[in-house]
């Protein structure tokens, strides 16, 4: 509860710190996927919006999937390489789980009620794919990580 009462505080600092956004005519999409071992990376030209969390666009994030007793998140991080191997997870009680947790800019409820998959109060490092839909953009993570198998989880954005 306390990552999602603050990814909605941030969301609205941003909200009133950032100016609007200008539309314009131009593709809605300018993504760019990283490659070697940047390749957990997108940069986004745009600002993300998911509810009322806003994610700032003009940058770039890598993707972290994190578990507490309130469920699963997708985790907004630092561009360049994860902070912990790919496909390792690390707890969060721990020195490196909780310095990778206080790294996380954003922090975006997923919705996922497995209690299959990654370790009750953890981080993992974790590739997703960003596709185009009707009204934004979706981010998509593998279905294994949440015990679905090969479904894919999916969390549609408005650009903005």
């Amino acid at each position: 509860m306390r990552q999602i009462r603050f990814a909605v505080m941030a969301g609205l600092a941003l909200t009133l710190l950032l100016p609007p956004a200008v539309v314009t005519a131009e593709p809605v999409v300018d993504q760019e996927l990283k490659t070697g071992y940047r390749d957990h990376e997108y940069c986004f030209s745009q600002n993300l919006v998911f509810g009322n969390i806003i994610i700032p666009g003009q940058r770039c994030y890598s993707f972290y999937v994190v578990r507490d007793r309130t469920g699963y998140f997708l985790g907004f991080g630092p561009q360049g390489p994860p902070m912990i191997p790919p496909g390792q997870f690390v707890r969060m009680g721990t020195p490196a789980g909780a310095k990778v947790k206080g790294r996380l800019f954003y922090l975006v409820p997923l919705p996922v009620r497995s209690s299959y998959g990654q370790a009750l109060d953890s981080v993992q490092a974790v590739r997703v794919r960003v596709g185009d839909s009707p009204r934004g953009l979706v981010i998509m993570l593998p279905g294994t990580l949440f015990g679905l198998g090969d479904r894919a989880v999916e969390l549609p954005f408005l650009l903005r």
